[in-house]
């Protein structure tokens, strides 16, 4: 019931505190796990198997001595565009054991809304960056031709001011928005957080700061923004 103020909550702590945030939602997991666990009720274990996939797919070109993405600092800098979009979307594909089929396929996987660990529709979004990752005998032409193809894809839309990226991003938090203003502008279950010593300007501060993030967001994937202007504060996240 109170995930809303939970993850607006989150948001506004770690938005200065952290440099690249890969985010999980409850939901979009248990849709997952419902798929691909034996029981109708996924339990917190078939959840953090999920998470876990993804976690190793995110450091693995870190443990394979890859030539990209080796550090956490390099994953950053290819994914992150300016320090406050920092938040990341993950997907899985396939999210159980299949039958061989084609790489292009797969990928476009990623993009779908079951396959994501957060309630988004990344076919809908300006994409900021992106960062896939294969694992298989796979052929290098064959990895970079899937590549090209994302980015020239008709159904995904990539902003046109990170020229040679693969772009990611836009609305992760309308699923926490709505729902955390129906139940603030009623104090629904505010007292649990008032009675561990909150206070309620903390709750206001915290959903100023999503409301900031998210026009920052939406301006980043407009095609007014000045790349150039801001071009020298962001030069040590240029993209590779």
């Amino acid at each position: 019931m109170v995930e809303p103020y939970n993850g607006i909550l989150m948001t506004d702590a770690i938005i200065d505190s952290t440099a690249c945030s890969f985010i999980l939602d409850n939901l979009a997991l248990q849709n997952i796990a419902s798929k691909t666990c034996s029981s109708d009720t996924p339990q917190n274990a078939d959840l953090n198997i999920i998470i876990g996939r993804l976690l190793d797919l995110i450091t693995s070109p870190m443990c394979q001595k890859s030539s990209l993405n080796r550090t956490a600092e390099e994953l950053q800098a290819n994914l992150v565009p300016f320090p406050r979009l920092h938040f990341i979307v993950g997907a899985l594909a396939p999210l159980s054991v299949q039958p061989p089929s084609e790489l292009w396929e797969r990928t476009l996987e990623c993009f779908r809304p079951a396959n994501q660990v957060v309630r988004c529709a990344l076919e809908k979004a300006a994409l900021l960056s992106c960062c896939l990752v294969h694992r298989g005998d796979l052929e290098a032409n064959d990895v970079v031709d899937v590549g090209v193809r994302v980015q020239a894809s008709q159904d995904l839309q990539f902003v046109d001011w990170t020229p040679c990226t693969f772009k990611t991003g836009l609305s992760l938090f309308a699923a926490f928005t709505a729902p955390f203003d129906a139940l603030f502008v009623k104090r629904a279950f505010l007292y649990w957080f008032l009675s561990e010593g909150l206070e309620p300007n903390v709750f206001l501060e915290a959903r100023e700061t999503m409301a900031s993030l998210i026009q920052d967001y939406q301006d980043a994937a407009s095609e007014t923004v000045n790349f150039e202007s801001v071009s020298a504060e962001f030069s040590h996240l240029s993209m590779q």
